[in-house]
């Protein structure tokens, strides 16, 4: 059948046509039900850090160290932290978030805190620094190094080796 003929034609169309009729039927069910193209825009989840934390390395969290301007939070459980932990470093372990939040009522908002776990096969660091930003901290950073990578430094610990 070729498109110049009047059966071709007439078969152009009808497919003509009944793909008009299948977007005007589709726009008007998503209009009609409010889904699609004319959807609300869906708010961002309540939990959700303006601030969300970002990753630090090992040269500024040792910066931070060294100067004393934040808290370095080890976030592994405590039994790990006594093993062996960075210097002056606060035990803040993930799992345990919701019952020892209270020990950070008394830093302020916008103190440059840096979590840290093992290193880069473990992620409650970064766990962590979310809970921190959901909570309302604005300066949070996360070591992924972690302490396999301070300890690979040779840098200042403390701790009870095995």
């Amino acid at each position: 059948m070729k498109p110049d003929s009047p059966v071709g034609r007439s078969t152009l169309l009808e497919a003509l046509l009944i793909s008009i009729a299948g977007m005007v039927l589709g726009f008007g069910y998503t209009a009609i039900s409010s889904k699609g193209l004319f959807s609300e825009p869906v708010p961002p989840p309540a939990n959700v850090a303006a601030n969300p934390p970002e990753y630090f390395g090992y040269e500024e969290t040792y910066e931070t160290f060294e100067k004393a301007n934040g808290i370095i939070i080890d976030s592994r459980s405590s039994y790990d932290y006594e093993l062996g932990h960075i210097r002056g470093s606060v035990n803040l372990p993930l799992k345990e978030f919701d019952t020892l939040k209270d020990i950070t009522r008394s830093w302020d908002k916008d103190t440059l805190i840096i979590t840290y776990c093992d290193g880069q096969e473990c992620n409650s660091s970064m766990d962590l620094a979310n809970k921190l930003s959901e909570a309302g901290f604005t300066n949070v950073k996360f070591f992924f190094g972690g302490w396999s990578e301070w300890q690979a430094q040779g840098s200042p610990e403390e701790g009870q080796p095995e």
